[in-house]
């Protein structure tokens, strides 16, 4: 398959979460963006969910698509098991804001001390829209984001599906305060943690 295009790039940027609680009976399962922070020293990887996505996990269990040459071995799996997997995140200071964070660059580093190699996309810091950016967009803009919805997703080629939804109120403007704003979508349990992305070519 091929990886050119911004779409078919955005196919390796998320993975599925999958968590066991401290009860065997807990099972939950979310997104996470695979996200690359620039930085002096080069860019910082990191995997970035909701907070509610991992509180209380135990186990926390993730896929890979291997590598194959320069691009993805299309349905060729790579599995990471984590324990005390809530532990494993730094989440945002704030109560408020729904947002943790795990350093991928050890994972990747122990999956290449195993003889093994994965494929995958970051999505870029310089994808969040600058002040100046975000007084350009409209009031209502078309939205797209990626991710594992009521774990739907492909799982013989263990790729992600698409949605498409609209924003419910202007991105620009603080909803009921807070710096967020609402998006009109099917949304379900599994997509939390998905990328919100105006995705317009052309």
């Amino acid at each position: 398959m091929r990886t050119e295009t911004p779409a078919e790039q955005l196919l390796y940027a998320t993975v599925r979460i999958e968590i066991e609680g401290y009860n065997p009976n807990e099972k939950g399962a979310g997104t996470a963006i695979i996200f690359g922070l620039e930085g002096e020293k080069g860019t910082f990887l990191c995997l970035v969910t909701n907070k509610h996505v991992i509180k209380g996990a135990k186990v926390g269990r993730f896929f890979f698509t291997h590598r194959k040459n320069d691009g993805p071995d299309v349905g060729k799996r790579f599995d990471i098991v984590i324990d005390n997997f809530e532990q494993s995140w730094y989440a945002h200071p704030n109560p408020e804001i729904d947002v943790t964070a795990m350093p991928l660059v050890p994972l990747l580093e122990a999956i290449k001390r195993q003889g093994n190699d994965v494929f995958f996309r970051s999505l870029s810091q310089t994808l969040i829209p600058s002040e100046a950016q975000l007084a350009e967009l409209d009031a209502l803009e078309e939205v797209l984001f990626i991710g594992y919805p009521s774990g739907i997703y492909d799982t013989a080629n263990l790729l992600p599906v698409f949605r498409r939804g609209i924003t419910a109120t202007p991105i620009q403007i603080d909803y009921e305060g807070k710096p967020i704003f609402l998006v009109d979508a099917s949304v379900f349990p599994g997509s939390s943690g998905s990328p919100v992305l105006i995705y317009n070519l052309g």
